[in-house]
C-alpha cells in the first residue's frame, strides 16, 4: 500500500472532500458514508445531490470545466480514494489492488476492465480523452449521461435485465416464416424498457458492446433451438444477432460461435452475422479475415442498413457476403419518392447478380408488401407482419400465421 499513500485518508463529517481549485482530481467512497454534492448554478442558487456509498465525483472536475463552482463535502465519516486522471489510469493499467475494490462502481471511467478480459481492446488513453475533451455545459452533460448509462449496463448484464425480442422475417414467395433477427431489449427496473438508440452507442463506445454481444449470442442459439420446435414452426429457421467492430476484433470471434453452436444442435448456417456497412469501411482487413474464416465454418453475413451512406460496389467483391438487408429508410419512402423505388430496384437486381438475398426492412403497410414483392424482393421485415416480440409470444406468433 506504500506506493498508494497519501492517496486514501478519512474524512469527518462536515469537511470538504474537493473545491473547484482541485478539479483536477477524482474522489471515490471506499467505504459506508455519505456526500453531498453542492453545485453553483449560473443564477447563483446552489443545487445539492447526495450520494452514498460507491459515489464517483468526477463530474466536480467537468463541471468546474464549465465554470460552474463545485464542492463535494461530507455528510458522515467516510473514507475515499482521491486520484488525478492520470494517476487514475496508471493505477487501472497496474491493476491496483486498492482499486479493485471499488471496480464495480468505477468501470464507468474506464475503457476495458482490470482484469483484462480477451476482447477488451478498446485504448485506455481513450479513459482521459473522454474526461478531458469537454468545452460546454452540453459535453458534460452528455458525457456523464453516457457514464451513467454504462454504469446502470454493467449492471444490467448482472441483474439480467436484458432481454432478446425476435422479429420475424418472411419470405415473399412462400409467406413462410424463415428466420428472425434478434434484438436487444433493457427493461430497467426503475426506468421501464430503455430504447436501443440510447444504450447500444453507449456500449459501442465504451466496448461495452463486446459481453452485450457474448451474451446476445449465448441467448439466441439457445432461444433458437427451442423456437424451431414450436408448432407449425419450421425446423431450418435462422437467427440474425447483430455484431460491432469491437466483436470482429476478438481473436476469439469464430471460437465464441463455434462454441455457441456447438452447445445446441443447431447448423452454422443457421446463425446470421449481421454487421454494418460502416464496419466494412472502417476495418476492412480485419473484417475480411474474420469473415472469410467464419464463412468457411458455415456461418452466414447479411450486411445491415445497406445503401445508407457508405455503400461500395468493391466490398460485395471483396467480402463473403450473403444478404443485403435494405434499409427502412427506402422503404418508407418507396410510395412518395420514385428515386427510393429505383434505389431499392437495384440493390434487388444487384443483389441477385452477385447470388445475395435481399431483405426489405420496415415493411409496415400491404402496399409496401405488394411493391416489394412485384420487385422480387426475396424477404421482408417489418410491422405490417410482425413487430419484434419476445421469445414466449412466438408460440401464439406460430398458429396465429397458419390460421391467417
Amino acid at each position: 500500500m506504500a506506493n498508494i499513500s497519501g492517496a486514501i485518508r478519512h474524512v469527518k463529517k462536515g469537511e470538504d472532500i474537493l473545491r473547484q481549485g482541485e478539479s483536477g482530481e477524482y474522489a471515490y467512497i471506499i467505504d459506508s458514508g455519505r456526500v453531498t454534492i453542492k453545485i453553483e448554478k449560473d443564477d447563483g442558487s446552489v443545487e445539492s445531490h447526495e450520494q452514498g456509498p460507491g459515489a464517483l465525483f468526477g463530474e466536480v472536475a467537468l463541471l468546474a470545466k464549465t465554470k460552474r463552482a463545485a464542492t463535494v463535502t461530507a455528510i458522515e465519516d467516510c473514507t475515499l480514494i482521491t486520484v488525478t486522471p492520470d494517476d487514475f489510469v496508471r493505477r487501472i493499467e497496474s491493476s491496483d489492488p486498492i482499486l479493485k475494490l471499488v471496480t464495480k462502481n468505477l468501470i464507468s471511467y474506464c475503457r476495458t476492465n482490470l482484469e483484462k478480459d480477451e476482447g477488451a481492446t478498446a485504448p485506455l488513453d481513450s479513459a482521459r480523452a473522454r474526461m478531458k475533451n469537454v468545452e460546454s455545459k452540453e459535453q458534460t452533460d452528455a458525457l456523464l449521461n453516457s457514464f451513467k448509462v454504462e454504469h446502470a449496463l454493467n449492471k444490467a448484464l448482472d441483474n439480467n435485465e436484458l432481454e432478446l425480442f425476435y422479429q420475424p422475417i418472411i419470405n415473399l414467395k412462400t409467406y413462410s416464416t424463415c428466420g428472425f433477427e434478434a434484438l436487444m431489449r433493457w427493461n430497467h427496473p426503475t426506468d421501464g424498457m430503455i430504447p436501443p438508440n440510447v444504450f447500444i452507442p453507449v456500449a459501442e463506445d465504451t466496448g461495452l458492446i463486446v459481453k452485450l454481444s457474448e451474451w446476445a449470442l449465448r441467448e439466441a442459439t439457445s432461444a433458437l433451438e427451442r423456437i424451431q420446435t414450436l408448432p407449425n414452426a419450421s425446423e431450418n429457421l435462422y437467427v440474425s444477432v447483430n455484431f460491432s467492430s469491437h466483436d470482429l476484433s476478438k481473436p476469439s470471434f469464430l471460437d465464441e460461435l463455434v462454441e455457441a453452436v456447438n452447445n445446441t444442435k443447431l447448423h452454422p448456417k443457421q446463425i446470421k452475422i449481421e454487421i454494418t456497412e460502416r464496419l466494412l469501411i472502417l476495418q476492412p482487413e480485419v473484417a475480411a479475415k474474420t469473415l472469410k474464416a467464419c464463412k468457411d465454418a458455415g456461418f452466414s453475413i447479411a450486411i445491415d442498413d445497406f445503401g445508407t451512406g457508405y455503400s461500395s460496389l468493391s466490398y460485395l467483391q471483396d467480402f463473403p457476403i450473403d444478404t443485403l438487408k435494405i434499409d427502412r429508410a427506402f422503404v418508407k419512402k418507396m410510395a412518395t419518392d420514385s428515386t427510393s423505388e429505383e434505389l431499392i430496384r437495384t440493390i434487388i437486381q444487384l443483389g441477385k447478380t452477385l447470388n445475395m438475398d435481399i431483405i426489405a426492412e420496415g415493411a409496415e403497410n400491404a402496399d409496401e408488401v405488394l411493391k416489394l414483392t412485384e420487385l422480387n424482393c426475396d424477404m421482408v421485415q417489418g410491422y405490417y407482419f410482425a413487430k419484434p416480440v419476445p421469445e414466449k409470444e412466438l408460440a401464439p406468433f406460430f398458429k396465429n400465421w397458419r390460421n391467417e
